[in-house]
């Protein structure tokens, strides 16, 4: 996690990769992926000591998904889940 990529120096590459949001929010370290093709989406965010994650996936792909996923964290980890 802590290399900013991966080296790929003489290798042609094709296909899909994955490429890891690393940062921190309310003082809490957080990773996470957000994703999508045309017509489906997923969102993947998490504290880097395994308190708590969020994982969505969708068949559409509204705007504001990752905001949406951040918010849903931001919930469990006050604990005020409703």
């Amino acid at each position: 996690m802590k290399r900013r990529h991966a080296d790929t120096e003489g290798e042609e590459l094709d296909g899909y990769g994955l490429g890891l949001y690393v940062g921190s929010r309310r003082g809490i370290p957080r990773h996470g992926h957000p994703g999508g093709i045309e017509g489906s989406g997923c969102q993947l965010q998490a504290t880097d000591d395994g308190q708590a994650g969020v994982a969505l996936v969708y068949n559409l792909q509204p705007a504001g998904g990752w905001s949406f996923a951040t918010d849903v964290l931001d919930v469990l980890l006050e604990g005020d889940v409703r």
